[in-house]
């Protein structure tokens, strides 16, 4: 799967925060566990009944995630 930034926005109706240049990012291949992120991938930030994937975003984007879906408001 390659989807660029401004795809999986159009696809999941949700807000970018980045600049506009990045919406031309391709990302390629998705996960949701932050430790299996990989250089340009998509992160799905899912809430789970142990542990919240909102709170490895960072850590997420530290291993090189080409974009981030998050589940809740980021502050």
């Amino acid at each position: 799967m390659k989807l660029s930034v401004a795809e999986i926005f159009e696809a999941v109706h949700g807000t970018i925060y980045s600049d506009r240049e990045s919406w031309a990012r391709v990302c390629q291949g998705f996960t949701w566990d932050s430790r299996k992120v990989t250089p340009g991938c998509l992160f799905i930030a899912l809430p789970g009944e142990r542990v919240d994937g909102n709170d490895f975003i960072v850590q997420a984007i530290c291993a090189g995630a080409g974009c981030v879906i998050a589940t809740k408001p980021q502050t």
